[in-house]
Protein backbone atom coordinates (compact mmCIF):
# COMPACT_ATOMS: atom_id res chain seq x y z
CA UNK A 1 0.00 0.00 0.00
CA UNK A 2 2.82 2.78 1.08
CA UNK A 3 4.45 1.81 -2.11
CA UNK A 4 1.71 2.79 -4.42
CA UNK A 5 0.76 5.81 -2.33
CA UNK A 6 4.93 6.69 -2.97
CA UNK A 7 4.25 5.80 -6.87
CA UNK A 8 1.23 8.39 -7.07
CA UNK A 9 3.08 10.76 -5.73
CA UNK A 10 5.80 10.28 -7.75
CA UNK A 11 3.58 10.30 -11.07
CA UNK A 12 1.52 13.29 -9.48
CA UNK A 13 5.16 15.25 -9.09
CA UNK A 14 6.28 14.36 -12.69
CA UNK A 15 3.14 15.28 -14.23
CA UNK A 16 3.27 19.20 -12.50
CA UNK A 17 6.77 19.39 -13.49
CA UNK A 18 5.28 18.55 -17.26
CA UNK A 19 2.87 21.26 -16.62
CA UNK A 20 4.17 23.93 -15.80
CA UNK A 21 6.93 23.39 -18.46
CA UNK A 22 5.51 22.18 -21.42
CA UNK A 23 5.56 25.82 -22.80
CA UNK A 24 9.33 25.21 -22.97
CA UNK A 25 9.76 22.01 -24.43
CA UNK A 26 11.40 23.23 -27.36
CA UNK A 27 14.04 24.57 -25.11
CA UNK A 28 14.13 20.99 -22.96
CA UNK A 29 16.03 17.71 -22.82
CA UNK A 30 16.58 15.16 -20.43
CA UNK A 31 14.72 14.72 -17.00
CA UNK A 32 12.86 17.46 -15.41
CA UNK A 33 12.91 15.92 -12.01
CA UNK A 34 16.72 16.16 -11.65
CA UNK A 35 19.32 17.15 -9.73
CA UNK A 36 21.20 18.96 -11.99
CA UNK A 37 19.83 21.74 -14.81
CA UNK A 38 22.65 21.89 -17.69
CA UNK A 39 22.42 25.44 -19.48
CA UNK A 40 23.36 25.68 -22.75
CA UNK A 41 23.82 29.60 -24.38
CA UNK A 42 26.36 27.78 -27.53
CA UNK A 43 24.76 25.88 -30.48
CA UNK A 44 26.32 22.49 -31.31
CA UNK A 45 26.01 21.97 -35.50
CA UNK A 46 23.39 19.39 -35.03
CA UNK A 47 21.13 21.99 -32.99
CA UNK A 48 22.29 24.71 -35.77
CA UNK A 49 21.04 22.16 -38.38
CA UNK A 50 17.54 22.49 -36.46
CA UNK A 51 18.10 19.44 -34.16
CA UNK A 52 16.74 19.37 -30.41
CA UNK A 53 18.74 20.71 -27.76
CA UNK A 54 21.69 18.48 -26.36
CA UNK A 55 21.08 16.16 -29.60
CA UNK A 56 25.12 16.48 -30.26
CA UNK A 57 27.63 14.79 -28.69
CA UNK A 58 27.40 16.40 -25.79
CA UNK A 59 24.56 14.72 -24.35
CA UNK A 60 26.34 11.05 -24.03
CA UNK A 61 29.64 13.08 -23.10
CA UNK A 62 27.93 15.17 -19.97
CA UNK A 63 26.17 11.83 -19.11
CA UNK A 64 28.85 9.92 -18.62
CA UNK A 65 30.95 12.58 -17.04
CA UNK A 66 28.22 13.40 -14.30
CA UNK A 67 28.00 9.63 -13.60
CA UNK A 68 32.07 9.31 -12.74
CA UNK A 69 31.67 11.93 -10.46
CA UNK A 70 28.97 10.40 -9.26
CA UNK A 71 25.66 12.71 -9.78
CA UNK A 72 24.12 9.28 -12.46
CA UNK A 73 24.02 8.81 -15.46
CA UNK A 74 20.51 10.64 -16.79
CA UNK A 75 19.98 13.11 -13.44
CA UNK A 76 19.81 16.17 -15.79
CA UNK A 77 17.48 18.12 -17.77
CA UNK A 78 19.47 20.66 -20.62
CA UNK A 79 17.74 23.86 -20.98
CA UNK A 80 19.21 25.51 -24.55
CA UNK A 81 18.65 29.13 -24.34
CA UNK A 82 18.45 30.01 -27.87
CA UNK A 83 17.37 27.02 -30.15
CA UNK A 84 17.97 27.77 -33.75
CA UNK A 85 14.50 27.72 -34.56
CA UNK A 86 13.37 30.14 -31.70
CA UNK A 87 13.44 33.22 -29.85
CA UNK A 88 16.02 33.48 -27.18
CA UNK A 89 14.65 32.51 -23.20
CA UNK A 90 14.01 35.57 -21.41
CA UNK A 91 16.15 35.54 -17.73
CA UNK A 92 12.63 35.27 -16.31
CA UNK A 93 11.22 32.35 -18.34
CA UNK A 94 15.13 30.74 -17.24
CA UNK A 95 15.11 31.85 -13.71
CA UNK A 96 11.45 29.81 -13.96
CA UNK A 97 12.54 27.03 -15.57
CA UNK A 98 15.39 26.36 -12.87
CA UNK A 99 13.29 27.62 -9.84
CA UNK A 100 10.47 24.59 -11.36
CA UNK A 101 12.94 21.74 -11.28
CA UNK A 102 14.84 23.03 -8.05
CA UNK A 103 17.98 21.41 -8.80
CA UNK A 104 21.11 20.94 -6.33
CA UNK A 105 23.67 22.01 -9.28
CA UNK A 106 23.41 24.20 -12.21
CA UNK A 107 26.13 23.76 -14.54
CA UNK A 108 26.77 26.52 -17.77
CA UNK A 109 27.98 24.68 -20.74
CA UNK A 110 29.93 27.65 -21.76
CA UNK A 111 30.52 31.28 -20.49
CA UNK A 112 27.39 32.42 -23.08
CA UNK A 113 25.27 30.22 -20.27
CA UNK A 114 27.07 31.45 -17.40
CA UNK A 115 26.13 35.23 -18.32
CA UNK A 116 22.68 33.70 -18.92
CA UNK A 117 22.49 32.30 -15.04
CA UNK A 118 23.88 35.08 -13.56
CA UNK A 119 20.88 37.41 -15.24
CA UNK A 120 18.58 34.75 -14.79
CA UNK A 121 19.16 34.22 -11.16
CA UNK A 122 20.65 38.05 -10.51
CA UNK A 123 23.97 36.83 -9.58
CA UNK A 124 25.68 39.93 -7.88
CA UNK A 125 28.43 37.97 -6.26
CA UNK A 126 28.93 38.11 -2.39
CA UNK A 127 28.97 41.56 -2.00
CA UNK A 128 25.78 42.32 -4.04
CA UNK A 129 24.04 40.69 -1.44
CA UNK A 130 23.52 42.33 1.95
CA UNK A 131 21.25 41.52 5.53
CA UNK A 132 19.13 43.67 6.51
CA UNK A 133 19.44 44.32 10.19
CA UNK A 134 15.81 45.66 10.82
CA UNK A 135 12.96 44.19 13.03
CA UNK A 136 14.17 40.88 11.92
CA UNK A 137 17.22 41.45 14.27
CA UNK A 138 15.68 43.04 17.05
CA UNK A 139 13.21 39.77 17.26
CA UNK A 140 15.91 37.24 17.45
CA UNK A 141 15.61 36.27 14.32
CA UNK A 142 17.64 35.50 11.03
CA UNK A 143 18.24 39.20 9.09
CA UNK A 144 16.83 38.86 5.98
CA UNK A 145 19.56 38.79 2.79
CA UNK A 146 18.32 41.05 -0.15
CA UNK A 147 19.32 42.50 -3.41
CA UNK A 148 21.10 45.54 -4.01
CA UNK A 149 19.33 46.40 -6.73
CA UNK A 150 21.67 49.60 -7.76
CA UNK A 151 24.15 46.55 -8.99
CA UNK A 152 24.20 44.80 -12.24
CA UNK A 153 24.80 40.71 -12.32
CA UNK A 154 27.88 39.62 -12.70
CA UNK A 155 29.43 37.14 -14.43
CA UNK A 156 30.05 33.98 -13.28
CA UNK A 157 33.68 32.83 -14.05
CA UNK A 158 34.45 29.43 -15.96
CA UNK A 159 36.03 27.17 -13.61
CA UNK A 160 35.37 28.77 -10.48
CA UNK A 161 32.67 27.18 -8.77
CA UNK A 162 30.02 29.13 -5.96
CA UNK A 163 27.22 28.10 -3.90
CA UNK A 164 24.35 30.61 -4.38
CA UNK A 165 21.06 29.76 -2.16
CA UNK A 166 21.55 26.58 -1.56
CA UNK A 167 22.40 25.90 -5.13
CA UNK A 168 26.00 24.80 -6.34
CA UNK A 169 26.88 27.18 -9.70
CA UNK A 170 29.80 26.29 -12.29
CA UNK A 171 30.25 27.32 -15.47
CA UNK A 172 32.78 25.61 -18.13
CA UNK A 173 34.66 27.15 -20.07
CA UNK A 174 33.00 25.32 -23.10
CA UNK A 175 31.81 21.59 -23.17
CA UNK A 176 30.95 20.88 -26.41
CA UNK A 177 33.53 22.51 -28.23
CA UNK A 178 36.18 20.67 -25.89
CA UNK A 179 34.89 17.57 -27.05
CA UNK A 180 37.26 17.64 -30.51
CA UNK A 181 40.31 19.24 -28.32
CA UNK A 182 42.53 16.98 -26.28
CA UNK A 183 43.71 20.01 -23.96
CA UNK A 184 40.48 21.70 -23.94
CA UNK A 185 38.43 18.32 -23.15
CA UNK A 186 40.97 17.95 -19.77
CA UNK A 187 40.66 21.89 -18.50
CA UNK A 188 36.46 21.27 -18.62
CA UNK A 189 37.05 17.96 -16.99
CA UNK A 190 39.24 19.50 -14.29
CA UNK A 191 36.67 22.47 -13.69
CA UNK A 192 33.78 19.45 -13.58
CA UNK A 193 35.69 17.68 -10.74
CA UNK A 194 35.75 20.92 -8.60
CA UNK A 195 31.60 19.92 -8.39
CA UNK A 196 31.12 18.78 -4.42
CA UNK A 197 28.78 15.68 -4.09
Amino acid sequence: MADNNIYELASLYQRGLSDQLGPFSAYLAGQAASDIVLVKGICGPIELAGGPPFSGPDSAAVSAALASLGWGEDNWCGVLTQPSHQAKLSDEELRLIIEVIDPQLIIGMDQAAGISIAAALSYQGPEGLYADKGEGQANNQQAEIKFDDNKPPRAINAGEPIQYFNRQILVLSGFEAALSDDLAKQKVWAQLKTIKR
